[in-house]
């Protein structure tokens, strides 16, 4: 009974969520995705039962998703005032690549029921892994049941970018749409955590989702006028052309105690999306 009620409880937060991305990729839709009924019977008895147990206690607030570049998906939902979180990416062959994070512990547990591809870590939960404190460690559980059709690791694992967990630029040779998609970017995120991304096409589309959530929410400040919508343009183009008044509007978001928080949760609720998306993955 316990399980059903804390479904119902997470069903009925839909509504309660003010920012969101797309209409394909929007955190509702990742709530919904993460608590289908056939994901969480297959997690149910291909892992095991504290394990499943610790993955589901953080399913509360959800980010936003992001599809990898192989077609797979990843999910991710913390609870922000116990630092715990999990993240799943699930792949369409039926692999799945799971993290989770308690409260008050450094460790954070790793499982896939993936035969062929269970030497590493999958590259999108190191970049999970990595938007916690660096004294954390991921430790490996295994699974009740694995998957043994035989598959290549590419898109699993192997960007040279996350070898040994070291995440730094490619290139610090960066174009004029670069450098202000960059200064867009740092006018939602601080400048310590923008600092190593890589500022591609990819990236872009996520700093220009956020700043669409940025601007949903924030409808009724009038004070700045709001930057165009992003999708005008595509890319990086739209921040060579808006980035100034991205960061104005952004600005003037930050001196109002009440549309501050538009910012807060946006840039909570996309930061792995934009990590994962500066490393290509």
């Amino acid at each position: 009974m316990k399980k059903k009620f804390y479904f119902l409880l997470l069903s009925s937060m839909v509504g309660l969520t003010t920012i969101s991305a797309n209409a394909e990729d929007s955190i509702s839709s990742a709530r919904n995705a993460v608590l289908d009924g056939a994901l969480q019977s297959q997690l149910q008895t291909q892992i095991k039962r504290n394990d499943y147990d610790n993955f589901y206690s953080n399913l509360e607030d959800f980010s936003a998703p992001y599809t990898l570049k192989n077609g797979s998906k990843f999910y991710e939902a913390r609870r922000d005032s116990l630092n715990s979180a999990s993240a799943v990416v699930v792949d369409p062959q039926g692999y799945f690549y799971l993290a989770y994070k308690m409260p008050n512990s450094n460790n954070i547990t790793y499982i896939t029921n993936d035969s062929s591809c269970n030497k590493e870590v999958h590259d999108a939960i190191k970049v999970f892994a990595n938007t916690f404190e660096k004294n954390n460690k991921i430790i490996f559980s295994s699974p009740t049941k694995i998957n043994n059709a035989s598959h290549s690791c590419k898109g699993v694992y192997g960007k040279p970018l996350l070898k040994n967990q070291i995440f730094e630029r490619a290139s610090s040779n960066e174009s004029v749409a670069q450098q202000q998609t960059r200064k867009s970017a740092e006018s939602i995120w601080s400048t310590s955590i923008t600092n190593n991304w890589n500022m591609n096409e990819g990236l872009a589309d996520v700093v220009g989702d956020t700043v669409n959530a940025i601007r949903t929410c924030s409808a009724n400040f009038s004070l700045i006028p709001k930057p165009p919508a992003y999708g005008t343009i595509p890319g990086l183009s739209y921040f060579a052309k808006y980035a100034a008044q991205v960061i104005k509007y952004n600005s003037g978001l930050q001196t109002s105690t009440i549309y501050r928080t538009c910012i807060v949760s946006a840039a909570r609720n996309f930061r792995t999306a934009a990590e994962l998306a500066s490393m290509g993955i």
